[in-house]
């Protein structure tokens, strides 16, 4: 027991020994490897990104939150409503492209990665988010007025729509007050008719269907120059361990190689 002890106590030493005498090979790997590093660093795009979220700030009766966000989504991505805002947005940097869900290839239409989109729109519990890839703050702020003109469309059809169901309720009591003898029916007119007068009220003073927060500051999503040399500095320096290793084991089997034919002579 003492004497294997003994022997791995000696293999440990000669192979810090090794070690210590191949330092420069060792040291050669990790610089090779730091200088790929930087230099794979230096030529991959730094990609940011900056998120706009919407919610709803006034709703009218019956109808559920995420139908006026895939109506907002529809409406984001519809070419025609897109080019008619960029005529009176000449001035603006942002092209169909950066907002359309789908590209063409060789004539076919095909269904844009999300990932690699540059304005990407998700319906997360209460809110929609949009993930925009850029930090552009002019293209940022065109993108923040896009959505504000969204909404000033999508609030204004809302507030048509919502005065012609408030005539018809008027109308109802009007041409039929029977209809209202039943509890229930009674209930439900009335307090539909509030719900209506209550969004157009709040359409008056100024208050819209959504709420549209202005985009976050962009952070960058790649990974830190530092920590992608460190991280190639470090497998440099396991490969040049490796290569060490197999060095001197190569050498050791040559040895023993080289003493057993002594041996037989």
């Amino acid at each position: 027991m003492n004497s294997t002890s003994e022997n791995n106590d000696i293999d440990l030493i000669r192979f810090i020994f090794a070690l210590w005498k191949e330092k420069w090979l060792l040291i050669f790997f990790v610089i090779l490897s730091t200088s790929l590093g930087f230099f794979v660093s230096l030529k991959q795009e730094v990609k940011y990104k900056s998120i706009i979220t919407i919610d709803i700030n006034n709703i009218p009766p019956v109808i559920r939150p995420n139908f006026f966000y895939n109506t907002f989504k529809k409406t984001f991505e519809s070419k025609d409503f897109f080019e008619t805002w960029k005529k009176d947005n000449s001035t603006s940097k942002i092209i169909f492209d950066n907002i359309s869900p789908n590209k063409i290839v060789d004539d076919i239409l095909l269904s844009k990665d999300s990932r690699t989109r540059f304005a990407n729109l998700k319906i997360k519990k209460k809110l929609l988010v949009i993930t925009v890839k850029t930090n552009d703050i002019s293209l940022l702020d065109d993108l923040y007025n896009y959505c504000n003109d969204i909404n000033s469309k999508l609030s204004k059809e809302q507030y048509l729509l919502s005065k012609r169901e408030l005539i018809k309720a008027k109308e109802l009591v009007i041409r039929e007050p029977y209809l209202l003898s039943t509890t229930k029916l009674h209930n439900n007119v009335y307090f539909f008719t509030f719900r209506y007068f209550h969004y157009i009220s709040q359409f008056n003073n100024g208050l819209d269907l959504f709420n549209i927060n202005r985009p976050t500051v962009p952070t960058t999503t790649s990974i830190p120059m530092s920590l992608k040399i460190g991280i190639y500095a470090f497998v440099g320096g396991i490969l040049g361990l490796c290569f060490m290793i197999f060095k001197d084991a190569l050498r050791n089997y040559n040895k023993n190689h080289q003493a057993k034919r002594k041996l037989k002579r």
